[in-house]
């Protein structure tokens, strides 16, 4: 029973934050107004996270897993050709797009708009995902 307390705190945590991130943007978002949202103390959202910045690329994480483990499971169910495997990625990808606005918002926002303390760490982040992007197409 524990664990499963445990688990939504860490989830409703990054909900929130997430929503945040989202409309108010990073800068704007503090620890305290996520915390006061979600419920939960600071030390709590430390615990889990370590910063806000981990808060933030926790939630990126978990988003690019997502979608990479989905579009995969796709390619697997489907066992295409390269041409057509090219369509589907594509295809998986305007779907997604659909289907998932915001987090598709949210990921354009800090691609386009990285705040300047995130600048660095989200190239590094995001720099074998764009390789492997690269090397599909």
């Amino acid at each position: 029973m524990i664990a499963e307390t445990t688990i939504d705190k860490k989830q409703l945590i990054e909900k929130v934050a997430f929503e945040y991130f989202l409309t108010k943007g990073y800068e704007a978002t503090t620890v305290r107004m996520i915390c006061k949202k979600a419920e939960v103390e600071p030390p709590t959202l430390y615990y889990y996270f370590g910063s806000k910045k981990g808060l933030f690329f926790s939630i990126v994480d978990k988003m690019l897993n997502d979608f990479k483990r989905a579009k995969e499971e796709k390619i697997i169910e489907k066992k295409p050709d390269t041409e057509s495997m090219l369509r589907l990625v594509y295809e998986y990808s305007i779907n997604y797009s659909i289907k998932y606005f915001n987090e598709v918002k949210f990921y354009l926002r800090y691609k386009l708009f990285a705040p300047d303390e995130l600048k660095k760490d989200i190239e590094e982040y995001m720099r074998d995902t764009y390789k492997k992007k690269e090397k599909t197409i």
